[in-house]
């Protein structure tokens, strides 16, 4: 389950934590690395952006917030309900502030499925279809 209901047990697995000093988009990064090796991984927009046939995945570092973005995340909300649907490329937001329980295998698992999207639908931020957001 990738948000706890209220009352319930913590989640297993590791949580990604939101510090009063922020969770460093290199900490998160370095979680993501053993996900995706075979993947670019550049600073564009000025933020962390891993892309694997178009953009898979956006670290945005802010003082007191960290953004995580997926490319094919609007298709992605069954895994992590609380992405927010918005912007291009289908893409959905998932804002981590402090006490924000996230688990490191949801981010793995919204990653990979992200990539593999890209994989069948092909670059998200190539028009292609009727709606030229790339999706078939």
């Amino acid at each position: 389950m990738a948000t706890p209901m209220p009352g319930s047990p913590p989640p297993r697995g590791k949580l990604l934590r939101v510090s009063p000093y922020g969770l460093h988009p290199p900490r998160l990064a370095a979680h993501l690395w053993t996900y995706t090796t075979s993947w670019d991984i550049n600073l564009k927009w000025g933020h962390i952006v891993y892309f694997l046939n178009g953009p898979v995945l956006l670290i945005r570092g802010e003082p007191t917030r960290v953004l995580l973005g997926l490319g094919r995340g609007k298709r992605l909300r069954h895994i992590e309900p609380r992405l927010k649907p918005g912007g291009k490329y289908e893409m959905a937001t998932l804002e981590l502030v402090e006490g924000t329980p996230l688990l490191q295998a949801t981010v793995a698992h919204l990653a990979r499925e992200a990539a593999t999207l890209n994989g069948l639908l092909g670059n998200p931020a190539q028009p292609s279809g009727p709606s030229g957001t790339g999706a078939a």
